[in-house]
């Protein structure tokens, strides 16, 4: 039950070869690829700025737009973008408490199901979540789900 991902922690923490290289490296050894994306407003402004294309842009030009990869948060992504992501077969982990601490926001889970992609829940690093208790990640994002979905709907043409 062990699997073994390679994961640069954001396209903010690593160059955009290291990016490439492990892309390369996974589908070579066929193994899985984690990041983190689209997960606070900023992440937009920073992608533009440094490469010229938003985070999902970036995701694909680098090769990680594929089904061996998952990302963690996932909340500002557009319509057309997730729709690209769920048809490359990339899923997303929500991560309820870090996101309301980090964002105040949560992935519209509901939609993005709705276009086939897989969401799994997650509870992100100690420095941004306040425990590794994957029952209370469930109930946060039970909890989210209606009032995230409406607030995100008006924000992002979502829906």
């Amino acid at each position: 039950m062990t699997r073994v991902a390679l994961a640069p922690c954001s396209m903010f923490s690593v160059t955009e070869d290291i990016m490439r290289e492990t892309a390369l490296l996974a589908e070579k050894h066929d193994v899985r690829l984690h990041t983190h994306l689209a997960e606070d407003r900023d992440e937009d402004t920073y992608a533009l700025e440094v490469y010229g294309r938003r985070p999902v842009e970036y995701l694909e030009d680098v090769g990680w737009a594929t089904d061996r990869t998952w990302v963690a948060h996932y909340v500002y992504g557009s319509q057309e973008e997730s729709r690209r992501l769920a048809a490359a077969g990339v899923s997303a982990t929500q991560c309820p408490s870090s996101n309301m601490i980090l964002c105040g926001d949560a992935a519209d889970a509901k939609t993005l199901r709705s276009m086939g992609m897989s969401i799994g829940i997650g509870c992100d690093g100690s420095a941004s979540a306040d425990s590794a208790d994957l029952w209370q990640e469930t109930r946060g994002a039970m909890l989210l789900g209606g009032s995230s979905t409406a607030r995100r709907s008006s924000q992002h043409g979502m829906r």
